[in-house]
C-alpha cells in the first residue's frame, strides 16, 4: 500500500461512502481538490496539506489492490475501536495507560533509529582510521570484524523480515488487544510484596534464569495498594511465562496464595480466548506455547541489545590495543 497516514479514513476525506464506485470516488476528489489546489491557495500550508493527503486518498481507493488492502486495514481500526468501547471504564483507563505507555516506548525506538546512522558513520570512520594507524595486518582484522557484523545484520534482518510476513499474514492474522499482555496479580495479607521494585525482584527471582521482561507496573506509583497490582510485560511471551510458571507450581513455595489472571479477563485471542485466567494443566516447558500461538512472534526483544554488547566489546578491544601500540610508539 502506498503512505497510508495514520488513523486516516480516506472515504470520509473524500467525503464518499466505503460502498462508492470508481467514478464516484473521481468526481468527489475532483471537487474537493479543486477548493484546496495550490494554484487557487498560494502561501496557504494547510491547503496544500489537505491537497496532498486528497491525492493520496485518490490514488489509494482507485486501484483495486490498494483499495482492498485499505479496506482491510479500516476494518482492524474500527475492530479494535470495538473492542476498546466495549471496556468498562477502569478497563479502558488502564488501557488508555498502557497505549501512552506504547506511545512512549515507539517514539524512543524512532530516536534510536535516527542515531543508527550517525553511529555507523561513526564507526566507519573509525574503521578506516584504524586501518590507516595500524597497517595491513590490523585493518584485515578489521575488515573481518566489519564483515562479521554485515553478517549478522543480514542475518537479523532476514529474521525480522520472516517474522513480518508471518505475523502480517491475511488468513488467519488475529491482532493483539490493549490489555493482552497485562496480568493482574494479587497478593495475600501476610505477603512482604507491597512496592513496585519488590514486584519486580520476586518475578526475577521466580522466572530466573529468564528475564520478567516488565514494561509497566500500573497504579499506585512505587506502590503496590492492597496487594495488587497490574503488570504490562513487553510481549505476550512474558505474560505466557508467568502464567505457566504460576500454574506449574499451584500453591508451592513463593507462589502460595498469590492470585494471577488475564487483566482482560480472558485468555488472549492469539491464544484461544478462552474464558478461564489460567492455562490448562499439565503445564508445558517454560520455552514452549500454544501451537495457536506462533514461536516466531516470540522471540524475545533481547537479541538486539545482546549484538550490540557483543559488538562494542569488540570495539574497544580493538580501541585498547590502538592505545597500546601508540603508546609503545610515543615510549
Amino acid at each position: 500500500m502506498g503512505d497510508v497516514i495514520e488513523d486516516v479514513d480516506y472515504y470520509a476525506l473524500l467525503e464518499v461512502e466505503p460502498t462508492a464506485t470508481l467514478e464516484q470516488i473521481k468526481t468527489a476528489y475532483r471537487k474537493r481538490s479543486l477548493k484546496v489546489h495550490p494554484d487557487r491557495n498560494p502561501g496557504n500550508p494547510e491547503a496544500a496539506a489537505l491537497f496532498h493527503d486528497l491525492k493520496t486518498a485518490s490514488a489509494i481507493l482507485l486501484d483495486p489492490i490498494q483499495r482492498s488492502s485499505f479496506d482491510a486495514l479500516l476494518a482492524a481500526r474500527n475492530a479494535r475501536k470495538l473492542r476498546f468501547a466495549a471496556l468498562d471504564n477502569k478497563r479502558k483507563a488502564m488501557a488508555e495507560e498502557l497505549e501512552r505507555g506504547e506511545r512512549e516506548f515507539k517514539k524512543r525506538k524512532e530516536e534510536e533509529r535516527g542515531q543508527k546512522s550517525e553511529v555507523e558513520r561513526l564507526k566507519e570512520e573509525g574503521r578506516r582510521l584504524r586501518e590507516a594507524k595500524m597497517g595491513g595486518g590490523a585493518a584485515g582484522q578489521a575488515k573481518e570484524a566489519k564483515e562479521r557484523d554485515e553478517e549478522v545484520d543480514r542475518i537479523r534482518e532476514a529474521e525480522r523480515r520472516r517474522r513480518k510476513e508471518a505475523n502480517e499474514s491475511p488468513s488467519g492474522t488475529i491482532e493483539l488487544g490493549p490489555l493482552d499482555t497485562t496480568l493482574k496479580i494479587k497478593f495475600p495479607k501476610s505477603s512482604t510484596i507491597t512496592s513496585s521494585p519488590d514486584l519486580i525482584n520476586y518475578l526475577t527471582t521466580l522466572l530466573a534464569p529468564s528475564s520478567p521482561d516488565i514494561d509497566l507496573i500500573l497504579g499506585g506509583g512505587d506502590k503496590i495498594p492492597k496487594g495488587r497490582a497490574s503488570v504490562k510485560f513487553r510481549t505476550l511471551a512474558a505474560a505466557v511465562r508467568v502464567m505457566e510458571a504460576k500454574d506449574g507450581n499451584g500453591e508451592k513455595g513463593a507462589w502460595k496464595g498469590v492470585e494471577v489472571g488475564w487483566a482482560a479477563g480472558r485468555r488472549p485471542e492469539i491464544l484461544g480466548g478462552e474464558e478461564k485466567a489460567t492455562p490448562t494443566p499439565p503445564p508445558p516447558a517454560a520455552d514452549s506455547f500454544p501451537s495457536a500461538f506462533p514461536k516466531s512472534m516470540l522471540v524475545d526483544s533481547d537479541e538486539d541489545r545482546i549484538l550490540a554488547q557483543l559488538r562494542a566489546k569488540e570495539r574497544q578491544k580493538m580501541m585498547e590495543e590502538l592505545e597500546r601500540q601508540e603508546a609503545e610508539e610515543e615510549g
